[in-house]
């Protein structure tokens, strides 16, 4: 039995705890070459092909072994070039951490950059939220880079994330030479922990499989839910006991609703 116990009480701390969530391959060491001469990040979309090559592995990481590097796509005219990822969420991340280096000809009219951006489905053509982070500048070092999100946004069930390098203008434009490398890209999490002094204690805690809560607001309406760091569901409950005894261990956000109005948000280990 994996999931033997519990023990963190986040709703009685102050501040703010952040937790990372994965983006499929976002340390990009696992690469595949799908019917082209060229490899392509797992879990990426790219515009490679057997005779175009955007998308190349960079043996200069952050961290690991591999980093992914963009080039603007060649053609009559060279324009931007981008991979693409996208998968779904069940919550809205605050903040888009990846690490960053680049190059930029000096005098050139070309930019790099990563574009989050946040949809109410699959199907859905345009964004609910957007925001980019971007530099016309060469970036020669490894840099961190914390892009804000707003966690706030309703509806949003799937994110996409694109990476890209080169002008795309009307006529094409700037060099082939201009490049962006990322790294060790992860979604974070920013839960809140900041209830009212006078609030009841909560507690939360596994035995023989089954998780248990109590606190304020909790009765045998109470909707339970169980994310992993990735936004995914992975359990449903009602009331305050729900059986657990097959999940891996690991963090988990524990949500807690009544009359599917959220009560509290809390983070839970089970190991």
């Amino acid at each position: 039995m994996k999931a033997t116990i519990l023990t963190w009480i986040a709703v009685i701390s102050f501040g703010v705890c952040h937790i990372h969530g994965q983006i499929p391959n976002g340390n990009f060491e696992e690469w595949e070459i799908p019917n082209t001469w060229n490899w392509e990040p797992v879990g990426w979309e790219t515009p490679n092909s057997q005779l175009i090559e955007v998308v190349v592995q960079d043996s200069f990481a952050y961290e690991g072994n591999l980093a992914m590097r963009v080039k603007p796509l060649q053609g009559f005219e060279t324009a931007a070039g981008a991979a693409m990822t996208e998968f779904p969420i069940n919550l809205v991340p605050g903040q888009l951490d990846f690490a960053v280096r680049n190059y930029i000809p000096d005098g050139s009219i070309d930019s790099v950059g990563v574009i989050v951006s946040l949809f109410e489905s699959q199907d859905a053509l345009y964004p609910i939220y957007s925001v980019k982070w971007f530099t016309t500048q060469s970036i020669s070092e490894w840099t961190p880079i914390a892009l804000d999100l707003d966690p706030s946004v309703v509806g949003a069930t799937t994110c996409r994330i694109v990476v890209f390098a080169g002008y795309n203008g009307p006529l094409g434009g700037g060099p082939a030479s201009t490049w962006i490398a990322v790294d060790d890209m992860s979604l974070d999490y920013a839960i809140g922990l900041n209830p009212p002094i006078e609030e009841p204690s909560w507690n939360v805690w596994v035995s023989r499989g089954e998780l248990h809560v109590t606190g304020p607001q909790v009765d045998e309406h109470t909707q339970l839910e169980l994310l992993d760091l990735s936004g995914r569901t992975v359990k449903h409950g009602l009331g305050s006991e729900m059986k657990c005894e097959e999940l891996n261990s690991g963090i988990y956000l524990l949500r807690v609703a009544n009359n599917n109005q959220p009560v509290k948000t809390v983070r839970v280990y089970v190991n």
